[in-house]
């Protein structure tokens, strides 16, 4: 009975794959993966390295480094809260695009522009409650993704893409290590900005669903 559940499962996954990959969901399945991806990255060049950077290359100690993390948390939780408010005022994909700028402002100044910013100062606390409130775009994307996809892949089609963009990411120390290793480690880390303003631009590249009911929807690109 295991057995035959398994395969199952594997025949159902198999059937929703050939349909994300088929003609009617083709482009949708590579525009939301993009987004999806890119977005991660920003998160993950951010998360993995700034620990690092901030002790390693700024000189900042364990407990000055942790105060900086507090305050992109501090942001996050902010933005979350914000960005749905957002959502619903302005809607989802200008609220997306306006969340990565400020995400990459913000890993701009406390990577390149540090000297700019004036060094460990209030003044890159603000920029680091910047990047924590730019990942408010987060809230985005399980809503936008459930309604661009068909109810006979939807909830498949979310946890593929997702799970899938995470496991692109274990390329991202490798990459950044590469960039390091030829220029300024803070340039590495940079790299999450472009990431971050590519993944506001490419949102706008998703099908529209504003005030469209969700089996209209399907109907038409199924």
């Amino acid at each position: 009975k295991k057995r035959e559940s398994s395969l199952g499962v594997r025949h159902q996954y198999s059937r929703v794959l050939m349909q994300m990959l088929g003609p009617a969901l083709r482009r949708t399945t590579t525009l939301a993966m993009t987004v999806t991806t890119l977005n991660m990255a920003a998160y993950w060049f951010k998360t993995i390295w700034l620990p690092t950077y901030f002790h390693e290359i700024r000189g900042l100690s364990l407990g000055d480094s942790a105060w900086l993390l507090l305050m992109d948390q501090i942001g996050s939780l902010v933005g979350y809260i914000c960005f749905g408010f957002s959502s619903d005022y302005f809607g989802r994909r200008p609220s997306f695009t306006a969340f990565s700028t400020i995400k990459a402002i913000g890993l701009l100044m406390v990577t390149l522009g540090w000297s700019l910013g004036g060094g460990y100062t209030w003044t890159i606390f603000g920029f680091m409650f910047m990047v924590g409130f730019g990942e408010g775009n987060w809230g985005c994307i399980g809503p936008l993704l459930n309604e661009v996809f068909p109810t006979s892949v939807r909830a498949a089609a979310l946890g593929i893409i997702y799970n899938l963009s995470r496991g692109v990411e274990f390329l991202a120390p490798v990459v950044i290590a590469w960039v390091a290793a030829r220029s300024p480690f803070g340039a590495g880390i940079g790299l999450a900005a472009p990431f971050a303003l590519l993944a506001g631009i490419a949102v706008w590249a998703l099908p529209e669903t504003k005030g469209v009911r969700l089996v209209e929807k399907t109907r038409a690109i199924a």
